[in-house]
């Protein structure tokens, strides 16, 4: 019952946490991506940790500003050695992150490795994470 309650309140954080990535506003972006570490914090269930990092991975994927990407990473810096862990698409996850190594900005490629280097408890058998 008390786990029942758990996904049911994961999952109107996950669409809240979904609307705000989605939105063309980096201020509602940045919003979203500092309430994270408390929403973890609030339903740490395995199912919504992946689901969460998943989406955090593809707005650092896809952001075209450089200040999300920073809240971003310090948010997987802050939260990383106690939720990286229990991210069950790891290859999908790392792979969001390592796409941004090949983008010609100097600045996005320095936070993608800052990321990537926060989830090396995962990511250690992986050649492509290899810098």
């Amino acid at each position: 019952m008390k786990e029942e309650a758990g996904l049911q309140k994961g999952n109107v954080y996950l669409m809240e946490i979904d609307k705000g990535f989605r939105s063309s506003n980096p201020g509602e972006q940045l919003e979203c991506v500092a309430k994270l570490p408390l929403i973890l914090q609030t339903v740490p269930l395995p199912i919504f940790i992946n689901s969460a990092f998943l989406k955090l991975a593809d707005l650092f994927r896809h952001s075209s500003s450089n200040a999300v990407r920073a809240h971003i990473t310090s948010v997987i810096e802050k939260c990383g050695r106690e939720y990286i862990p229990k991210v069950r698409s790891k290859a999908e996850f790392l792979s969001k992150l390592e796409s941004v190594l090949h983008s010609n900005d100097p600045v996005a490629r320095s936070l993608a490795l800052r990321s990537l280097s926060c989830c090396a408890v995962i990511g250690q058998e992986r050649v492509s994470c290899h810098h």
